[in-house]
């Protein structure tokens, strides 16, 4: 008896439905904090909102602006050794960002010092591929 394959039927595609258009994002206004006021935030809140920012492909512009405008984050001596530990025994601190954390250096009596403009630009510079500032003890 001869071997019977079946027969590849057409299949039927949907017609495609008209495309809707978005809707159009509407202004809003932020709830500000009073100036000179801080926020006591979660370090796994901060983790979500930049990996927020990263999944809407807008990362590299939020560097740049926070870096343009000289944010900075004051992060207790608990979490940061928290964070150093992690990295050190899930074996990231091979990454170069990683041995910035593990390896973070103190600030020294100069860096304390009053300083112009020129010269932290100037300074900022120190051979860091990554221009990263990690680990530097205020108090210590």
């Amino acid at each position: 008896m001869p071997k019977r394959t079946k027969s590849k039927a057409k299949r039927k595609t949907k017609a495609s439905s008209p495309k809707r258009n978005a809707k159009p994002i509407e202004p809003v206004t932020p709830q500000y904090v009073p100036e000179n006021a801080s926020v006591v935030m979660a370090l796994h809140d901060v983790i979500k909102v930049v990996k927020m920012i990263e999944n809407h492909d807008k990362l590299t512009a939020f560097i740049r602006t926070i870096k343009n405008k000289g944010a900075e984050v004051r992060i207790p001596a608990q979490t940061v050794n928290l964070v150093k530990d992690f990295v050190a025994t899930k074996g990231l601190h091979t990454n170069a960002v990683g041995k910035q954390i593990v390896n973070a250096r103190k600030k020294t009596l100069e860096d304390t010092m009053f300083r112009t403009a020129s010269a932290t630009a100037a300074a900022a510079d120190d051979g860091d591929p990554n221009q990263c500032v990690m680990g530097r003890v205020e108090r210590g």
